[in-house]
């Protein structure tokens, strides 16, 4: 066991940490996409969201120490996390949410139209049934 990492020993725990919190990232506008599909708006439950992707990004980093790290906290895997999580949230994450969004309002008023569609011919059939009904 060193005390004192070497400099490639930290780049590289620096950059794989940097690395997946970017990963957690992807996975917390996959949540988010997840709770607007069931909700309908994107700031509905937004404290249950947090909450898991706070327990995702725990137990991603803390499997990531014991791997990589061999159970070592370092101050610089945590910076380059904070770095991984400004670069992702400020650059990726509105080119992931904004289009998904948009996919699902479509998708819901397309099937809203069939929706309303359905209910007409229903109600239509079910008038048509009641003057059958009412001519025997």
């Amino acid at each position: 066991m060193q005390y004192m990492p070497t400099p490639a020993f930290q780049l590289v725990c620096f950059t794989y940490s940097a690395g997946i919190v970017f990963t957690d990232g992807i996975v917390y506008d996959l949540i988010r996409i997840f709770f607007y599909l069931l909700t309908g708006s994107a700031k509905k439950l937004r404290s249950v969201r947090d909450i898991i992707y706070v327990f995702v990004c725990l137990a991603a980093t803390f499997l990531f120490l014991l791997a990589v790290c061999d159970g070592q906290l370092f101050m610089y895997v945590f910076l380059a996390e904070g770095l991984g999580m400004y670069v992702y949230f400020y650059s990726l994450s509105s080119f992931v949410f904004s289009p998904a969004k948009t996919a699902i309002n479509a998708v819901r008023r397309l099937f809203m139209k069939f929706k309303k569609k359905i209910f007409i011919i229903k109600t239509q059939n079910s008038v048509f049934a009641k003057k059958i009904l009412k001519f025997l």
